[in-house]
C-alpha cells in the first residue's frame, strides 16, 4: 500500500456557508489534504468559528494587529487543535522578517510579500 504525502490547500472561499464545509473538511482530511482558512482570519476571535470547517488558519501579522496579536491568534488556533500557516501581505521585508520569528510555531508559511513590490531590492524582475 502506497502511503500518501500530506498536502495543504489554501484558497479563498466564502465562510458564510459554514455548515456546508463540515463534510468537505472531513472528506479532504480523510485523504490527507488540509484546508486552511485565509481570508476569514483576522484576529484570535475568528478562530473558534473556523475550527469546525478548516484544519488550520493562515495568520498574517498585518491582519492580526501586530506581533503580540499574531502570537495570541497562534495560541487560539493551537487551543482549537488547528494547524498554523504564516503569511504576509504585500509589503517590505520588514513584515516578512517579523513574522519569520514565529515560524517554529507553524507548519508552513509564505513570506514572499516583498518579492511583489516593484523597486524593492528583493523584487522579482518580471
Amino acid at each position: 500500500e502506497r502511503e500518501r504525502e500530506r498536502e495543504r490547500e489554501q484558497q479563498p472561499s466564502p465562510c458564510a456557508e459554514q455548515v456546508a464545509w463540515i463534510p468537505v473538511k472531513k472528506a479532504y482530511g480523510d485523504e490527507g489534504i488540509f484546508i486552511f482558512a485565509d481570508e476569514s482570519v483576522r484576529t484570535k476571535s475568528d478562530i473558534p468559528t473556523l475550527a469546525g470547517i478548516a484544519h488550520g488558519v493562515n495568520i498574517k501579522l498585518e491582519k492580526a494587529g501586530g506581533f503580540r496579536d499574531a502570537l495570541q491568534a497562534i495560541a487560539a488556533a493551537t487551543a482549537e487543535h488547528m494547524q498554523v500557516w504564516l503569511g504576509v501581505m504585500v509589503g517590505s521585508t520588514l513584515n516578512s522578517n517579523c513574522i519569520a520569528h514565529l515560524t517554529p510555531l507553524a507548519v508552513a508559511g509564505d513570506m514572499d510579500g516583498a518579492l511583489l513590490v516593484r523597486g524593492h531590492a528583493l523584487s522579482l524582475s518580471l
